[in-house]
């Protein structure tokens, strides 16, 4: 297929509240109204990005680590790790589903947004493959109007994180409420690296 298609697909959820999630099929955000929550908050907030995009990365054991979405300096769209990896993107009852191959790892990805809730699942699972294999995510957070430019973040260095049991929120200001996150999975962790991607 046309490498060029990874970037102009798109795909749309939407939670009934005036919220969405959508991006492109590569996971490439090209448009400042992407992203994987953005809540509907009651006035005068209204539409917020809070979880702009979750980083996906895969860890052999060899010590070969590949990223399986996204990008960043890529120069065309041949050079998008989707371009590589993804073998299908389809719809199931409206919700989109990823899958990737990465040496023989055959990987689904899911998304799917709760009616009336401003909230996102995303899952993967690991279909066949040699194993073991270690998924990294990293949830990608910037707090700004959706139609705001991407550079007019809200308090971009007032961000607080605070564990509660297996519940992680992240709070930009009083004025939000927090994006919280949920990790589960039967050998899962969670850890702190805070690091600023341009």
């Amino acid at each position: 297929a046309d490498p060029e298609l990874f970037l102009t697909r798109e795909w749309l959820l939407t939670n009934g509240l005036g919220g969405y999630a959508s991006g492109t099929i590569s996971g490439i955000l090209t448009r400042r109204y992407h992203g994987l929550l953005i809540a509907s908050l009651p006035a005068p907030l209204g539409r917020i990005v809070m979880l702009s995009q979750i980083a996906e990365v895969l860890r052999f054991p060899d010590g070969e680590v590949v990223q399986i979405n996204g990008g960043k300096g890529m120069e065309s769209a041949r050079e998008l790790p989707a371009a590589t990896y993804l073998t299908a993107f389809r719809l199931e009852n409206g919700l989109p589903v990823w899958t990737y191959e990465v040496k023989g790892i055959h990987l689904e990805k899911r998304a799917l947004m709760v009616h009336m809730q401003n909230t996102v699942h995303v899952t993967y699972d690991a279909l066949s493959g040699p194993g073991p294999v270690r998924l990294e995510l990293r949830p990608l957070i910037y707090f700004r109007s959706h139609s705001a430019p991407v550079s007019d973040g809200f308090h971009q260095e007032a961000y607080q994180l605070t564990i509660i049991g297996e519940r992680y929120e992240i709070s930009a200001s009083p004025d939000f409420p927090p994006l919280r996150l949920l990790l589960e999975s039967a050998d899962g962790a969670f850890s702190v690296n805070r690091e600023t991607v341009q």
